[in-house]
């Protein structure tokens, strides 16, 4: 079996109240930048996927799944995030180990 390696980055919003009261203009665009952003890491192979919880009180949250094993990296790529260099979110880096997967062997 091959040894899969990933850091996992949680985004949580600076403004909780944001998806409830709306988006200012300047968060729409920083989310609208970080998902072209993520979607080039995707294509480019960094990123094996992202989403958010579809919660909109103070549990929500999102996340990037980021293919490499190497922490500065990883760390590069979360705070290069438009959400972050537009401090609408805050971001966590996390180590992460994919037990299971579709089209993995485990």
């Amino acid at each position: 079996m091959t040894t899969m390696h990933h850091y996992l980055y949680l985004l949580h919003p600076t403004r909780p109240d944001m998806l409830r009261s709306g988006l200012s203009d300047h968060e729409a665009e920083c989310i609208s930048q970080h998902t072209c952003y993520l979607d080039d890491l995707c294509l480019a192979g960094k990123v094996t996927l992202f989403g958010r919880t579809t919660t909109n009180d103070e549990r929500v949250f999102s996340m990037v799944l980021v293919n490499t094993g190497i922490e500065d990296e990883a760390r590069r790529i979360m705070q290069a995030d438009p959400v972050i260099t537009g401090g609408i979110m805050r971001g966590e880096l996390f180590p992460f180990r994919i037990s299971g997967m579709r089209g993995m062997k485990v």
